[in-house]
This record gives C-alpha cells, structure tokens and sequence, in this order.
C-alpha cells in the first residue's frame, strides 16, 4: 500500500493500469505565466500561503502586524482568468492617514471602525477572508532585481521596471513579462496599487 495524495493506493492492484491518461502533446512543461493587464480588475480573497503574522514594531516603534493574501482575477473570457495575484498587507497606517489593510477592507466593503485594536483588526481580517470576499483592485507590471542581502541574510529587491506599457512588445502587439536587467533575467509581476469597492 501507498500513501498518494490524501487516497490509500493498493500497488498490486493490476486494475490501476488500466487507468487512461489524456494530456496535450503540445505543451510544454513550464509555461511563461503573463500577468494580468495594466487596469483594473475583479479579483476574489483569500488568506495566502505566509497566513497572519505575530505583532512587531517598526522601525519607528509602532507595533503592527501582516497578512499575506492570495486572489483570483475574476475575467472569464480574459487569458488571465482566475491568475493568482498576492498582497503583504500590513497595519501601519501611512502620512495618508490609511494602511494597506484598512484599505483592503474598505474596498471588500467591510470597513474597519476609525480606532480599534490590533486583535480587533486581526478577527476582522479573518471573518473577511472566511467568506472569499471580492473587490477590485488597480495594479500594475513591475519587475524587480536582487540587490544584495540584509543584515538578516534576506534578499534586497529593487524594482526597476514599472507598468506594462514600458516592457518590450512583441511582434503580434503583445508586451513581453520576461526582462533582462541589469544581467539579470526576471518575469514581471502584477503589483497592486489600490483597493476599490465593486461598483
């Protein structure tokens, strides 16, 4: 007996070759994934694969906390239908008097009240995403370089490439994800650059 996926598979069950595999003999086995266009598109939430991180301080001394989402672009029809997009979201509120996860919950129409605390915050966060809330978001391409490391042997990026009418087009119109820079060959990635409600 074997141990496949969460099924129990009997290896000496003969019946299992008999089994059909269909697949498209002109694929290949990594594909260049095309983010989403420049614009603004519908997109359904979830918690992401890093979940809810534990309070910290910054660098200035105010304690916040993260959540790292994942959403699907709602676009039938569209080459980019159900591409995942991906958001750190943190607490700290900016000189604009917002955070980049009050604004999220603004936008799933699920506002957060003017003062609460990060706890509060944190189960708002979590009833959202309970319900695969939707929103639209205003993003664009970015593409981004390794720098160096910090002083915690993490990575540096930089990014160096923004909107997708800036990468290089290809001969049918399109514009191509994947850069050279700077020595360096990178895809680019959909950036998120606000949340909006669904009007």
């Amino acid at each position: 007996m074997s141990e496949y996926g969460t099924a129990t598979v009997d290896l000496n069950d003969l019946s299992l070759w008999d089994q059909e595999v269909e697949y498209n003999p002109e694929a290949e086995l990594t594909t260049s994934v095309i983010p989403p266009d420049d614009k603004r598109h519908v997109v359904k939430w979830k918690l992401g694969s890093r979940g809810i991180g534990e309070p910290k301080k910054s660098a200035n001394g105010k304690v916040f906390f993260s959540a790292h989402l994942q959403g699907n672009i709602v676009a039938p029809g569209e080459y980019y239908d159900n591409a995942a997009i991906f958001d750190q979201l943190t607490s700290i509120v900016f000189e604009s008097g917002t955070s980049g996860m009050h604004a999220w919950l603004k936008g799933i129409g699920q506002p957060a009240p003017g003062r609460c605390s990060l706890g509060e915050l944190k189960q708002r966060v979590m009833d959202a995403l309970a319900s695969e809330p939707m929103c639209r978001v205003r993003g664009r391409w970015e593409a981004s370089v390794k720098t160096g490391t910090n002083s915690n042997g993490k990575a540096i990026y930089e990014t160096k490439l923004k909107k997708m009418r800036n990468f290089p087009q290809l001969a049918d119109g399109r514009y191509n994800s994947e850069v050279d820079i700077d020595g360096q060959t990178v895809r680019a990635q959909f950036a998120v650059q606000d949340y909006l409600p669904i009007e």
